[in-house]
C-alpha cells in the first residue's frame, strides 16, 4: 500500500484518504491566496500584533490539520466535512451571479474582491464597467450594493428614506449626542440648522479674505525658505488646514499663538476609534479636553458678550444666538470635531491642489491672466480659480456616500436585503465619458459649463448633503490663485495612497516631494 510522508508519520494512502488530503487542499487554496493579497501585507506591516495573531493562528491550524491527517482519521473526516462544506459555499458566493435568483445585483462578494477593492484605485470603476453602474461586493465579509450613477443614487435615497439609515462608524461614538451628519429626525433637523445658519452669518467676506492673507503669508515664507529644494506637502498644508478651520469656527487669527496648541490638540485626534473595539481611553480624554478648549472659548464670548482677541465664526454666531450654548455639549463637540474632519479634508483638497498645480502649469497660467500680482488684501478668487478646484473636486475630492438598509428596499429591478450597505460611488459617477469626455484627464475648462446635480455632486446633496460646500470651493479657490504666483515642479513623484481601509479616501503619496519658486 502506498503511503505519504508527513512529518516523521507515513500515512497510508488510501483512495479515501487521498480524496480527504484532496478536498483540505482545495479549500486552503483560496484561504492562501487571499493570504498573499497586498491588503493583507499591509496591515501586518502596519500592525505587527495582527500579524503576530495571523501567523500564529495559521501555525495551530496547520499543526492541527497535519496532526489530524497523520494520526486521527475520525478528525480528518471532520475537517474533510467542513472543507467540504464551506469550500464551495465561499466559492458559490465569490461568483458573479450568485444571488441573481432572488434578485441580487451582479458582482462578487469574495474576500478576495472586497481586500482589492482597498488597494486598486479603478476597483470600483472597472467593476461598473464589468457590472453596469449597480453592482454588488463586500467590506469585509458585509455584503454592499454600490450605485456609480448619481441620479439613480440619489433617487433610490429619496424613494426610500424611511428604509435607509445613516452608516454610523466608529468615531461617532466620540462625540456627546453624536455627529450632526449621522444624526437622523428632529434631532438631525436641530443641530443641522443651528450649524448650516451660523456657517453662512459667519464664513464672510472677512473671514475668507483673513483665510486669504494667511495663504499669501505662508506660501511667501515657504519659498523663501526652502529655496527650489524638495518640500513634503505636510510642511505646507498641515497648519494651513488646522489654521483655516480655526479662523473659520473659532474666530483664531492664523498668526495667534493658541494655533499651535490647538494643533497639537487636534493632530492628537488623527487616530480614529475602530469597529468593534472600545473607545480608546487616551482618544476619548483627547477628545473631551478639545471639547472643553471649545467650550471655553465660547462660554467666555456668552457671557462678555465681547470677542476681545478672536474674530467673529461659527463660535460666536452659536454663542449669540444660542443661550444655552454652555450646557449643550453636542454642539461642542460637533464644533471641534467639525474643525477635525474639516482640517483632515482641506489637508487632501489642498494637497491634490498642490499635486494638480505641479503636473498643470498651464492651469495655473489660466488664473494668472487675470490676476497679474499678489495684492494686500489677496483678491477674491477668479473664475479661473474656481473650475481648478470644481475638476480636483471631480478627479480627487469626492469619493461616496454610505447608507445601511433598515429594511429590504428595491432598487430598479434588484433587491437590496435588509443590513446591507449602500455606497453611492460618486468618484466613479464623476467619470462618465458621456458627461466629461476623457474623464481622467485634468482640464479644469471644462466646467466653463454648468453640469447638472445629477452629473456632478462632490458635496451630496438633501437632507445629508455637505452645507459648508459654497465655503470649501471659495477657500480651495483662493488657495490655487494664491498658488498661481509661484512656480511648482514635481521632485518626488508618487502614486496615491490611502489608509487600509474601505473608507478611506486616496490622497498624494506621502513620498511625494515637490518644489516651489517665486516667480521672477
Amino acid at each position: 500500500m502506498a503511503t505519504v510522508v508527513l512529518g516523521s508519520a507515513q500515512v497510508p494512502l488510501t483512495a479515501v484518504t487521498a480524496v480527504e488530503i484532496a478536498i483540505i487542499v482545495l479549500a486552503a487554496a483560496p484561504v492562501l491566496r487571499v493570504l498573499g493579497k497586498p491588503a493583507v501585507s499591509r496591515e501586518c506591516r502596519e500592525r505587527p500584533a495582527v500579524a503576530a495573531a495571523l501567523l500564529s493562528g495559521l501555525l495551530v491550524v496547520g499543526f492541527a490539520t497535519s496532526w489530524a491527517i497523520t494520526y486521527s482519521a475520525d478528525t480528518r473526516l471532520a475537517i474533510t466535512c467542513l472543507a467540504a462544506l464551506f469550500g464551495p459555499l465561499s466559492y458559490l458566493r465569490s461568483r458573479t451571479a450568485y444571488g441573481a435568483g432572488r434578485g441580487l445585483p451582479p458582482g462578487s462578494l469574495g474576500i478576495g474582491t472586497s481586500l482589492d477593492a482597498i488597494t486598486d484605485p479603478s476597483f470600483y470603476l472597472q467593476e461598473a464597467q464589468r457590472h453596469g453602474w449597480v453592482f454588488k461586493m463586500s467590506q469585509f465579509g458585509r455584503p454592499v450594493v454600490c450605485i456609480a450613477d448619481l441620479a439613480t443614487g440619489f433617487d433610490f435615497f429619496a424613494v426610500n428614506r424611511e428604509s435607509l439609515a445613516q452608516a454610523n462608524w466608529a468615531f461617532n461614538r466620540l462625540l456627546p449626542g453624536g455627529y450632526v451628519e449621522f444624526m437622523e429626525g428632529d434631532q438631525h433637523r436641530h443641530y443641522r440648522a443651528i450649524l448650516e445658519t451660523a456657517f453662512g452669518a459667519a464664513v464672510d467676506d472677512s473671514c475668507q479674505s483673513d483665510i486669504r492673507r494667511s495663504f499669501a503669508t505662508h506660501l511667501r515664507r515657504l519659498a523663501a525658505a526652502n529655496a527650489g529644494g524638495p518640500v513634503a506637502l505636510p510642511q505646507v498644508i498641515d497648519r494651513l488646514a488646522i489654521a483655516s478651520m480655526l479662523r473659520m469656527v473659532v474666530g483664531l487669527d492664523s498668526d495667534d499663538p493658541r494655533v499651535d496648541s490647538f494643533a497639537e490638540q487636534f493632530a492628537r485626534l488623527r487616530d480614529r476609534p475602530r469597529q468593534l473595539l472600545p473607545v480608546p481611553r487616551q482618544l476619548q480624554a483627547t477628545f473631551d479636553q478639545t471639547v472643553e478648549s471649545v467650550l471655553a472659548l465660547g462660554n467666555a464670548i456668552a457671557t462678555t458678550g465681547r470677542l476681545d482677541s478672536l474674530h467673529r465664526s461659527v463660535l460666536s454666531e452659536i454663542a449669540a444666538r444660542q443661550p444655552g450654548y454652555g450646557a449643550d455639549r453636542a454642539i461642542a463637540g460637533n464644533l471641534t470635531f467639525m474643525i477635525n474632519d474639516g482640517a483632515t479634508m482641506l489637508r487632501r483638497l489642498y494637497g491634490w491642489i498642490i499635486t494638480f498645480a505641479c503636473d498643470h502649469p498651464e492651469a495655473l497660467a489660466d488664473i494668472r491672466a487675470s490676476v497679474a500680482a499678489p495684492v494686500e488684501p489677496p483678491s477674491p478668487p477668479n473664475d479661473a480659480a474656481l473650475r481648478f478646484v470644481a475638476e480636483t473636486l471631480r478627479l480627487r475630492e469626492s469619493e461616496f456616500i454610505y447608507r445601511v438598509t433598515r429594511r429590504a428596499c428595491h432598487l430598479n429591478s434588484y433587491r437590496v436585503p435588509a443590513g446591507w450597505l449602500v455606497r453611492l460611488c460618486v468618484h466613479e459617477a464623476h467619470r462618465r465619458p458621456a458627461v466629461f469626455p476623457d474623464p481622467e484627464r485634468f482640464d479644469p475648462r471644462r466646467f466653463i459649463q454648468s453640469f447638472a446635480a445629477d452629473d456632478y455632486s462632490p458635496f451630496g446633496r438633501g437632507a445629508h448633503g455637505c452645507f459648508p460646500a459654497p465655503m470649501v470651493v471659495a477657500i480651495g479657490a483662493g488657495f490655487v490663485q494664491a498658488l498661481a504666483h509661484y512656480d511648482w515642479r514635481t521632485a518626488v513623484a508618487a502614486p496615491p495612497e490611502r489608509i487600509n481601509r474601505h473608507w478611506g479616501f486616496w490622497q498624494p503619496g506621502e513620498a511625494f516631494r515637490f518644489s516651489v519658486v517665486d516667480r521672477p
